[in-house]
């Protein structure tokens, strides 16, 4: 698209009815993206900008998507080493988790940032009740202070309470 205007470009960029839904499911105006290895490419290439919107990469390609709630999705949590827990996510990547990364946002579950596969930025990450279940070893209740906390390899690691930026 060399040679296009910056502000035609940048309406075309936008003018792509491309969603995802709270479940991680992508539509594309009202139909629904069913093949696996489009899907794949999608998750491979989510983005956020510096200012915050999410965007979509396919090669070198890209335009901006409206997501309901997270780009992506905690599927599993292990315990790989004594000191460290591995997320499962849904574009197939496997991520040591960051104690500090994580928050519950009330009546909404856990969530945490991982970086994106291209800029490296930010992503927000929600589990899914299977991950949350898988978590659960790990966690335990401070009544003082009414917050959850993580416990890997003998340290404790407060859970803020908090909604991710833009889902409040």
């Amino acid at each position: 698209m060399a040679g296009l205007d910056p502000k035609i470009l940048e309406q075309l960029r936008r003018g792509i009815p491309l969603r995802m839904d709270a479940t991680g499911r992508f539509w594309l105006d009202n139909e629904p993206v069913t093949h696996p290895r489009v899907i794949a490419a999608f998750r491979n290439g989510l983005d956020v900008t510096q200012q915050g919107e999410h965007t979509l990469h396919v090669g070198n390609q890209w335009c901006y998507i409206k997501i309901a709630d997270a780009p992506l999705r905690v599927n599993a949590v292990a315990h790989c080493l004594a000191n460290a827990l591995t997320l499962r996510l849904d574009d197939g990547r496997t991520l040591t988790i960051d104690p500090a990364s994580l928050a519950e946002q009330p009546h909404g579950g856990l969530w945490t940032t991982v970086p994106s596969q291209l800029s490296g930025r930010p992503l927000l990450a929600r589990f899914t009740n299977r991950a949350q279940m898988d978590l659960d070893p790990f966690l335990s209740f401070d009544e003082h202070t009414q917050m959850f906390a993580l416990a890997i390899g003998g340290h404790r690691f407060g859970i803020a309470q908090a909604a991710p930026a833009g889902l409040a």
